[in-house]
């Protein structure tokens, strides 16, 4: 007997895993295989791994990620930004290449990556140039011009 699995949740919003297995008795075998990684992009990346798994995520490959760099964009950011012109990585203790900023596209704000408890701070709107983007997948911007901005 063949099963199938899926699995959301994972590692980011919007991630699921499917795997395939065997049963054998009353145990299930991960199939050795490789693991299938599907983007939003359309690109996919494969790797070895335990069992046939596709893993879908809710952000665009490192690829076309870096093929954006250099890119003038629209955005938002809650919470005033760094004096320095440098977002801190608070997970890792880094610093960003930039202000770490959500996209605007067609007029609404693309929240990714880890946005809960934002609200509170206050949002500004701006324009800036990609140089990089942050450890969940936001870009991060040198600032070309910002303002103050009323919610919404």
């Amino acid at each position: 007997m063949s099963y199938l699995a899926s699995f959301r949740g994972g590692p980011y919003p919007g991630y699921r895993a499917i795997t395939r297995g065997i049963v054998l008795g009353t145990r299930i075998a991960l199939i050795v295989g490789m693991t299938i990684n599907r983007f939003t992009c359309g690109h996919e990346s494969s790797e070895p791994g335990w069992g046939n798994d596709i893993h879908q995520y809710p952000f665009v490959c490192s690829e076309c990620r870096n093929a954006r760099i250099g890119e003038k964009i629209e955005f938002v950011r809650h919470g005033t930004p760094p004096s320095s012109g440098y977002s801190v990585n608070h997970r890792d203790g880094t610093t960003e290449d930039g202000v770490s900023v959500y996209e605007v596209k067609n007029g609404t704000i693309d929240y990714v990556g880890w946005y809960f408890d934002i609200s509170d701070r206050p949002m500004f709107r701006g324009f800036g140039i990609i140089v990089g983007f942050g450890s969940d997948h936001e870009p991060v911007v040198k600032i070309l011009s910002i303002k103050k901005s009323r919610r919404g």
